[in-house]
Protein backbone atom coordinates (compact mmCIF):
# COMPACT_ATOMS: atom_id res chain seq x y z
CA UNK A 1 0.00 0.00 0.00
CA UNK A 2 2.81 2.43 0.80
CA UNK A 3 4.36 1.81 -2.63
CA UNK A 4 1.04 2.47 -4.36
CA UNK A 5 0.60 5.64 -2.33
CA UNK A 6 4.05 6.87 -3.31
CA UNK A 7 3.30 6.11 -6.95
CA UNK A 8 0.07 8.10 -6.83
CA UNK A 9 1.91 10.98 -5.15
CA UNK A 10 4.46 10.99 -7.99
CA UNK A 11 1.69 10.91 -10.60
CA UNK A 12 -0.14 13.81 -8.96
CA UNK A 13 3.11 15.77 -8.65
CA UNK A 14 3.92 15.23 -12.33
CA UNK A 15 0.40 16.29 -13.28
CA UNK A 16 0.78 19.53 -11.32
CA UNK A 17 4.15 20.21 -12.96
CA UNK A 18 2.66 19.62 -16.43
CA UNK A 19 -0.14 22.08 -15.70
CA UNK A 20 2.37 24.66 -14.50
CA UNK A 21 4.54 24.16 -17.56
CA UNK A 22 1.52 24.62 -19.81
CA UNK A 23 0.67 27.77 -17.90
CA UNK A 24 4.20 29.06 -18.30
CA UNK A 25 4.14 28.24 -22.00
CA UNK A 26 0.92 30.13 -22.55
CA UNK A 27 2.27 33.07 -20.58
CA UNK A 28 5.66 33.36 -22.23
CA UNK A 29 4.81 32.42 -25.79
CA UNK A 30 1.68 34.46 -26.25
CA UNK A 31 1.76 35.37 -29.96
CA UNK A 32 0.40 38.89 -29.59
CA UNK A 33 2.88 39.75 -26.87
CA UNK A 34 5.80 38.28 -28.81
CA UNK A 35 4.88 40.44 -31.79
CA UNK A 36 4.26 43.52 -29.71
CA UNK A 37 7.37 43.66 -27.54
CA UNK A 38 11.03 42.85 -27.62
CA UNK A 39 12.21 39.53 -26.27
CA UNK A 40 14.27 39.83 -23.10
CA UNK A 41 18.01 39.81 -23.63
CA UNK A 42 20.48 38.49 -21.10
CA UNK A 43 22.37 41.37 -19.52
CA UNK A 44 23.93 40.20 -16.29
CA UNK A 45 25.32 43.54 -15.14
CA UNK A 46 22.11 45.37 -15.96
CA UNK A 47 20.03 42.67 -14.28
CA UNK A 48 22.07 42.91 -11.09
CA UNK A 49 21.60 46.68 -11.05
CA UNK A 50 17.86 46.25 -11.47
CA UNK A 51 17.69 43.65 -8.70
CA UNK A 52 19.58 45.95 -6.34
CA UNK A 53 17.25 48.79 -7.30
CA UNK A 54 14.13 46.78 -6.52
CA UNK A 55 15.62 45.60 -3.24
CA UNK A 56 15.57 49.27 -2.20
CA UNK A 57 12.40 50.24 -4.10
CA UNK A 58 9.32 51.56 -2.34
CA UNK A 59 6.98 50.88 -5.28
CA UNK A 60 6.70 48.99 -8.57
CA UNK A 61 8.24 51.90 -10.47
CA UNK A 62 11.55 51.31 -8.73
CA UNK A 63 11.60 54.48 -6.64
CA UNK A 64 14.49 53.96 -4.24
CA UNK A 65 14.05 54.64 -0.53
CA UNK A 66 16.13 57.58 0.65
CA UNK A 67 16.95 56.05 4.03
CA UNK A 68 16.41 52.92 6.09
CA UNK A 69 13.41 54.41 7.90
CA UNK A 70 11.59 55.00 4.61
CA UNK A 71 12.70 51.55 3.50
CA UNK A 72 11.03 49.94 6.50
CA UNK A 73 7.97 52.18 6.43
CA UNK A 74 7.25 51.98 2.70
CA UNK A 75 9.39 49.42 0.87
CA UNK A 76 8.89 46.48 3.23
CA UNK A 77 5.08 46.87 3.54
CA UNK A 78 4.85 47.24 -0.25
CA UNK A 79 6.61 43.91 -0.79
CA UNK A 80 4.68 42.15 1.96
CA UNK A 81 1.40 43.28 0.41
CA UNK A 82 2.22 41.20 -2.67
CA UNK A 83 2.24 38.00 -0.61
CA UNK A 84 -1.50 37.82 0.04
CA UNK A 85 -2.20 34.78 -2.13
CA UNK A 86 1.14 33.01 -1.42
CA UNK A 87 0.49 33.48 2.30
CA UNK A 88 -2.94 31.87 2.01
CA UNK A 89 -1.50 28.91 0.12
CA UNK A 90 1.41 28.55 2.54
CA UNK A 91 -0.79 28.65 5.64
CA UNK A 92 -3.17 26.13 4.09
CA UNK A 93 -0.34 23.72 3.26
CA UNK A 94 1.18 24.08 6.73
CA UNK A 95 -2.14 23.38 8.43
CA UNK A 96 -2.67 20.33 6.22
CA UNK A 97 0.86 19.08 6.98
CA UNK A 98 0.32 19.55 10.71
CA UNK A 99 -2.97 17.64 10.62
CA UNK A 100 -1.47 14.83 8.53
CA UNK A 101 1.41 14.53 10.99
CA UNK A 102 -1.03 14.33 13.89
CA UNK A 103 -3.17 11.69 12.15
CA UNK A 104 -0.07 9.70 11.22
CA UNK A 105 1.00 9.69 14.86
CA UNK A 106 -2.26 8.07 15.92
CA UNK A 107 -1.25 4.83 14.21
CA UNK A 108 -0.08 2.43 16.97
CA UNK A 109 2.82 1.12 14.89
CA UNK A 110 4.36 4.60 14.72
CA UNK A 111 4.02 5.49 18.41
CA UNK A 112 7.14 6.57 20.26
CA UNK A 113 8.09 4.82 23.53
CA UNK A 114 7.97 8.00 25.60
CA UNK A 115 9.01 7.84 29.28
CA UNK A 116 6.66 8.20 32.22
CA UNK A 117 6.01 11.71 33.48
CA UNK A 118 8.32 11.15 36.46
CA UNK A 119 11.17 10.37 34.08
CA UNK A 120 10.28 13.48 32.11
CA UNK A 121 10.56 15.57 35.26
CA UNK A 122 14.00 14.10 35.94
CA UNK A 123 14.99 15.06 32.40
CA UNK A 124 13.89 18.63 33.08
CA UNK A 125 16.08 18.67 36.18
CA UNK A 126 19.00 17.57 34.03
CA UNK A 127 18.15 20.31 31.55
CA UNK A 128 18.27 22.89 34.34
CA UNK A 129 21.73 21.70 35.33
CA UNK A 130 22.83 21.70 31.69
CA UNK A 131 21.85 25.36 31.33
CA UNK A 132 24.46 26.25 33.92
CA UNK A 133 27.24 25.10 31.58
CA UNK A 134 29.18 28.04 30.18
CA UNK A 135 28.48 29.07 26.56
CA UNK A 136 25.84 26.39 26.01
CA UNK A 137 23.20 29.02 25.26
CA UNK A 138 25.47 30.86 22.86
CA UNK A 139 26.22 27.63 21.01
CA UNK A 140 22.52 26.81 20.87
CA UNK A 141 21.77 30.29 19.50
CA UNK A 142 24.31 29.94 16.69
CA UNK A 143 23.07 26.46 15.82
CA UNK A 144 19.42 27.55 15.70
CA UNK A 145 20.18 30.52 13.43
CA UNK A 146 22.32 28.36 11.15
CA UNK A 147 19.77 25.53 10.99
CA UNK A 148 16.73 27.70 10.31
CA UNK A 149 18.60 30.05 8.00
CA UNK A 150 20.04 27.39 5.74
CA UNK A 151 16.69 25.58 5.41
CA UNK A 152 14.89 28.76 4.38
CA UNK A 153 17.73 29.75 2.04
CA UNK A 154 17.72 26.32 0.40
CA UNK A 155 13.94 26.45 0.09
CA UNK A 156 14.16 29.84 -1.61
CA UNK A 157 16.85 28.78 -4.07
CA UNK A 158 15.13 25.52 -4.96
CA UNK A 159 11.80 27.33 -5.32
CA UNK A 160 13.21 29.13 -8.36
CA UNK A 161 13.55 25.83 -10.23
CA UNK A 162 10.32 24.20 -9.04
CA UNK A 163 7.64 26.90 -9.35
CA UNK A 164 7.86 27.30 -5.56
CA UNK A 165 6.78 23.72 -4.85
CA UNK A 166 10.02 22.64 -3.13
CA UNK A 167 9.79 25.59 -0.73
CA UNK A 168 6.42 24.32 0.46
CA UNK A 169 7.68 20.74 0.77
CA UNK A 170 10.83 21.57 2.77
CA UNK A 171 9.20 23.91 5.25
CA UNK A 172 5.91 22.02 5.65
CA UNK A 173 7.90 18.99 6.83
CA UNK A 174 8.58 20.89 10.06
CA UNK A 175 4.87 21.30 10.73
CA UNK A 176 4.18 17.65 9.90
CA UNK A 177 6.78 16.69 12.51
CA UNK A 178 5.19 19.07 15.03
CA UNK A 179 1.80 17.48 14.42
CA UNK A 180 3.30 14.03 14.89
CA UNK A 181 5.04 15.03 18.13
CA UNK A 182 1.85 16.59 19.44
CA UNK A 183 0.00 13.33 18.88
CA UNK A 184 2.68 11.44 20.78
CA UNK A 185 2.55 13.97 23.59
CA UNK A 186 -1.22 13.62 23.89
CA UNK A 187 -1.11 9.82 23.76
CA UNK A 188 1.52 9.78 26.51
CA UNK A 189 -0.75 11.86 28.75
CA UNK A 190 1.65 14.75 29.17
CA UNK A 191 0.19 18.20 29.97
CA UNK A 192 -0.63 20.09 26.77
CA UNK A 193 -0.09 23.50 28.35
CA UNK A 194 3.53 22.64 29.01
CA UNK A 195 4.19 21.74 25.37
CA UNK A 196 2.33 24.80 24.15
CA UNK A 197 4.35 27.13 26.35
CA UNK A 198 7.60 25.45 25.33
CA UNK A 199 6.85 25.87 21.61
CA UNK A 200 5.05 29.19 21.57
CA UNK A 201 7.60 31.03 23.69
CA UNK A 202 9.73 31.44 20.60
CA UNK A 203 7.18 30.13 18.09
CA UNK A 204 5.11 33.31 18.19
CA UNK A 205 7.95 34.90 16.25
CA UNK A 206 9.53 31.94 14.49
CA UNK A 207 6.35 30.49 12.95
CA UNK A 208 5.20 33.75 11.28
CA UNK A 209 8.74 34.29 10.00
CA UNK A 210 8.81 30.82 8.44
CA UNK A 211 5.41 31.45 6.86
CA UNK A 212 6.51 34.79 5.40
CA UNK A 213 9.79 33.37 4.09
CA UNK A 214 8.03 30.42 2.48
CA UNK A 215 5.37 32.63 0.92
CA UNK A 216 8.05 34.90 -0.55
CA UNK A 217 9.88 31.87 -1.97
CA UNK A 218 6.63 30.52 -3.38
CA UNK A 219 5.89 33.82 -5.12
CA UNK A 220 9.42 33.96 -6.52
CA UNK A 221 9.14 30.48 -7.97
CA UNK A 222 5.62 30.87 -9.33
CA UNK A 223 5.84 34.43 -10.63
CA UNK A 224 6.45 33.33 -14.23
CA UNK A 225 3.22 31.32 -14.25
CA UNK A 226 1.09 34.46 -13.96
CA UNK A 227 2.71 37.56 -15.42
CA UNK A 228 1.04 40.96 -15.09
CA UNK A 229 -0.24 42.20 -18.43
CA UNK A 230 2.44 43.97 -20.43
CA UNK A 231 5.25 42.72 -18.18
CA UNK A 232 8.12 40.65 -19.53
CA UNK A 233 9.32 37.48 -17.86
CA UNK A 234 12.67 39.04 -17.00
CA UNK A 235 11.19 42.15 -15.41
CA UNK A 236 8.63 40.18 -13.41
CA UNK A 237 11.27 37.81 -12.10
CA UNK A 238 13.71 40.60 -11.25
CA UNK A 239 11.11 42.53 -9.27
CA UNK A 240 10.03 39.34 -7.48
CA UNK A 241 13.65 38.54 -6.62
CA UNK A 242 14.16 42.08 -5.37
CA UNK A 243 11.07 41.75 -3.17
CA UNK A 244 12.27 38.37 -1.88
CA UNK A 245 15.71 39.68 -0.95
CA UNK A 246 14.12 42.74 0.62
CA UNK A 247 11.83 40.62 2.79
CA UNK A 248 14.65 38.23 3.61
CA UNK A 249 17.01 40.96 4.79
CA UNK A 250 14.46 43.26 6.38
CA UNK A 251 12.03 40.78 7.96
CA UNK A 252 13.15 37.15 7.91
CA UNK A 253 16.76 37.53 9.03
CA UNK A 254 16.02 39.83 12.00
CA UNK A 255 13.08 37.61 12.94
CA UNK A 256 15.26 34.50 12.91
CA UNK A 257 17.80 36.18 15.18
CA UNK A 258 15.13 37.31 17.64
CA UNK A 259 13.45 33.89 17.66
CA UNK A 260 16.81 32.15 18.13
CA UNK A 261 17.68 34.39 21.08
CA UNK A 262 14.37 33.54 22.74
CA UNK A 263 14.67 29.83 21.92
CA UNK A 264 18.23 29.56 23.22
CA UNK A 265 18.07 31.80 26.28
CA UNK A 266 14.44 31.91 27.40
CA UNK A 267 12.53 28.81 26.22
CA UNK A 268 14.65 26.28 28.18
CA UNK A 269 14.20 28.29 31.37
CA UNK A 270 10.46 28.50 30.77
CA UNK A 271 10.37 24.71 30.44
CA UNK A 272 12.31 24.19 33.67
CA UNK A 273 10.17 26.75 35.51
CA UNK A 274 6.93 25.12 34.37
CA UNK A 275 8.11 21.68 35.42
CA UNK A 276 9.24 23.05 38.76
CA UNK A 277 5.89 24.73 39.41
CA UNK A 278 4.03 21.58 38.35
Amino acid sequence: PSGIGALWAIIIGMFVVVLLLLRVGNTIFNREELLGRQIDQLNLRGSLRKIWRYVRATNDNGTVASNIIQWYRQAIPHSLAKLKMPLMVTIGVFIAAFMLGYIFGQDPQYRLPLPEQTSLENSMTTLGQFLEVANVEEQAFLFIVWQNGRILLAATILAIFSFGVVALVLTSATFAILGYLLSQWVLAGYPIGFLGAALLTHGVIEIPIIIIATAAALRLGAVITHLPKGTSVGHAWITALGDTIKIGVGVVLPGLFIAAIIEAYITPRVIVALMGSG
